[in-house]
């Protein structure tokens, strides 16, 4: 078998990397536009899944189910130091604090949602009786009862013309 002379090989190579760099801008335009694609894919999944998350969280829950992993955290932490016969009270700080601190949060939130609930019921009361008083004795009240509550306000004075 005759070895084709080297000039002929360079001109095959010559003939066959012409269309190389059309095909490459060609792939490169493609993967750009199918990148472009899926981002914009990703970036609407995203913003529903965001959207499904918001609609279905509720905070209470969340707080419940921290508040049950910090104390069952510090039961298992205390368990395992008794079994493993640590009797010393350093040993049962952790989990004595992760059981406080769970109990706290739990505690803490439902604590919050009542007072929140007392504060709304009565500032709905008080809405309701200054609704039913005309301006200037409405105007008295608020007066009054911003006197007692900051110092200041009590030198204020009707003006009479």
């Amino acid at each position: 078998m005759k070895m084709p002379k080297m000039s002929d090989l360079s001109e095959r190579w010559a003939e066959a990397a012409e269309g190389w760099g059309e095909r490459a801008e060609q792939g490169r335009e493609m993967f750009v536009d199918r990148a472009d694609a899926s981002r914009e894919m990703l970036a609407e999944r995203a913003e529903m899944i965001r959207e499904q998350f918001a609609e279905h969280y509720d905070q209470g829950v969340a707080t419940q189910f921290a508040g049950w992993t910090l104390v069952s955290s510090g039961l298992a932490l205390g368990a395992t130091m008794f079994l493993r016969g640590r009797r010393s009270f350093g040993a049962y700080i952790l989990p004595l604090i992760l059981g406080v601190t769970g109990l706290a949060v739990m505690s803490g939130r439902s604590a919050w949602e009542r007072r929140a609930i007392s504060i709304s019921d009565a500032e709905a009361r008080v809405r309701d009786q200054l609704a039913g008083l005309d301006p200037v004795a409405r105007f008295q009240v608020l007066r009054d009862v911003a006197g007692e509550t900051v110092p200041f306000v009590k030198h204020i004075e009707l003006r009479r013309n």
